[in-house]
């Protein structure tokens, strides 16, 4: 498909291939332009590309005829330590976790017209469907993995965030609670001296930047220290709408040093990196709140995102009415759950 062809010649050829029966062809085409546009769009596909996967390479479960992937995790290794010469290894049975990547069918609403009433359209009909049922679909992506995320990185109520440590500084607080899942903080609020490391109310600082993107790096023992070693990420990107992403613009010159600061106030903030981060940015208000920010480890560290069917365009002419929507077959999963973080900056 050429891109420099007029939205009227695009539609006459569309529906050419209705009129010759080639209802294959034209949803094909169609096909191929709204893969390109989901994959673009959609928030979870910028976090965790998306693998092809076959039926073949599913695994069958008891109890269930939905599919499923099973994920092996990495094999836990002890720590090494230093021991008398002439001193034997003491034995370790090997263990590793696995979980599971459950599918589910992404639908779009069923659009139906009389193709009479459609040949009146200068604009390409493909376009429409792009700009309104494709972003309907990827949202079906993206509201339940976020969901995911703020589950896992959610304070523990049974567990108080009023610790304190000490430094040259003096006393305070060792930030919000921790996580219910993995027992470690990844959730600061800087919109409360509770809620984090620095304990006091920042909001969208050069303080409160630096100190969110340790979130990940601070590493965190498990429960049995002695069969597998401490986990260590860092965070590779920053994801956060595109209101939040303009406070950048905000910074003066004596805080963000140099010319940076005239450069993002006379061309705006745009996706790349910032504090040595990519930074990811949607429209998505409603999914990405103002003021909040996720961080989160390269995909080898995070999950897995499966397509077993890639989004695809079924199309049928009945008599006069047309009829198409789109579907796909998606599985998505968090197995790293210490490779995800969030921030409240106001």
């Amino acid at each position: 498909m050429t891109n420099n062809q007029s939205a009227s010649v695009l539609s006459t050829q569309f529906f050419s291939k209705l009129a010759s029966g080639q209802q294959k062809e034209a949803a094909e085409a169609a096909t191929d332009y709204t893969r390109l546009t989901l994959r673009d769009e959609g928030i979870l596909r910028k976090i965790l590309p998306a693998e092809s996967i076959t039926e073949s390479q599913l695994d069958n479960q008891l109890g269930t005829d939905q599919p499923v992937k099973i994920v092996e995790k990495e094999i836990q290794t002890p720590l090494g330590s230093s021991v008398p010469f002439s001193s034997l290894p003491s034995n370790v049975e090997m263990s590793w976790s696995k979980y599971p990547v459950n599918f589910a069918r992404i639908l779009t609403k069923n659009f139906i017209k009389d193709v009479q009433l459609l040949k009146g359209f200068n604009a390409d009909i493909r376009n429409i469907f792009k700009d309104n049922a494709i972003q309907d679909m990827s949202t079906s992506e993206d509201v339940p993995f976020i969901a995911l995320v703020n589950n896992i990185v959610k304070a523990n109520s049974n567990v108080a965030a009023s610790a304190t440590q000490s430094n040259v500084f003096g006393t305070y607080p060792t930030g919000n609670a921790v996580s219910a899942l993995t027992g470690k903080v990844q959730y600061y609020d800087w919109t409360t001296a509770l809620g984090n490391p620095l304990g006091l109310t920042s909001g969208f600082t050069r303080d409160a930047l630096v100190e969110s993107k340790k979130i990940l790096t601070k590493s965190h023992t498990l429960a049995n220290a002695t069969v597998a070693t401490p986990i260590r990420l860092k965070p590779e990107l920053v994801l956060m709408n595109a209101n939040t992403y303009s406070e950048y613009e905000k910074f003066t010159r004596d805080t963000m040093g140099g010319d940076k600061s005239q450069e993002l106030f006379e061309k705006g903030a745009k996706d790349g990196t910032m504090n040595g981060l990519k930074h990811v940015t949607t429209l998505k208000d409603d999914i990405i709140l103002d003021g909040e920010a996720y961080y989160f480890a390269a995909p080898q560290f995070l999950g897995k995102f499966y397509e077993l069917e890639s989004p695809t365009m079924f199309m049928e002419l009945r008599a006069y009415m047309l009829e198409f929507f789109c579907y796909s077959c998606i599985g998505a999963s968090i197995g790293n759950p210490y490779g995800v973080a969030k921030v409240k900056f106001f």
